[in-house]
């Protein structure tokens, strides 16, 4: 039996973050990852953590073994809230390691983690996608352009333009992701 590795980044670029939603995140190649993920420079991997409360000294312990010791861990726990709940005597573990670190909401952990790895330092992320993500126009618009554009792409009837059937349900099920969407940030605040 033959063993074949694909490499899914041949870029000479790196991993690059390009969006994050609840459900994972979206790397430069245009790949997708679900859910949490341990990233690198050029790699990276699921990481088998359900939130903050599963960060551990093992699930940390891919990031103190390498070598050469990575510069950076940039720690992504979800929402602003999560970061309390974070475990202090984790700092000190990944210290003793001499292993520096950002603990951060994943949003700032995106940003962070692609622009220290475009400074080419050896940074690796852990990170957890949002569980909650807010919602203001801006971020309905871009929904709205992404259902109006990616959706229809993935169903075979949208490739024939005369099924006004197919597109009324499609411009019913908006309108109620739409209307859930406002309710539900109505009901956070």
């Amino acid at each position: 039996m033959k063993t074949t590795v694909n490499f899914l980044n041949t870029s000479d670029v790196g991993i690059f973050f390009e969006t994050y939603s609840q459900l994972g995140f979206r790397l430069n190649s245009g790949l997708m990852v679900i859910g949490p993920c341990a990233v690198f420079p050029r790699s990276v991997l699921h990481w088998n953590v359900r939130n903050v409360d599963d960060i551990s000294e093992e699930s940390l312990s891919l990031f103190t073994i390498l070598e050469p010791k990575i510069d950076i861990l940039v720690i992504g726990v979800g929402e602003h809230k999560c970061l309390s709940r974070f475990n202090p005597k984790l700092i000190q573990h990944l210290r003793s390691k001499r292993i520096g670190m950002e603990i951060l909401p994943t949003d700032q952990a995106v940003a962070t983690f692609n622009f220290l790895n475009s400074e080419k330092r050896y940074v690796a992320g852990a990170l957890i996608p949002p569980s909650y993500i807010p919602v203001d126009d801006d971020n309905l618009e871009e929904d709205e352009l992404y259902l109006d554009n990616t959706v229809p792409d993935m169903f075979e009837e949208y490739k024939n333009p005369g099924s006004a059937e197919v597109e009324a349900s499609f411009k019913k099920a908006k309108d109620q992701f739409f209307k859930w969407r406002k309710e539900t940030e109505k009901d956070k605040h």
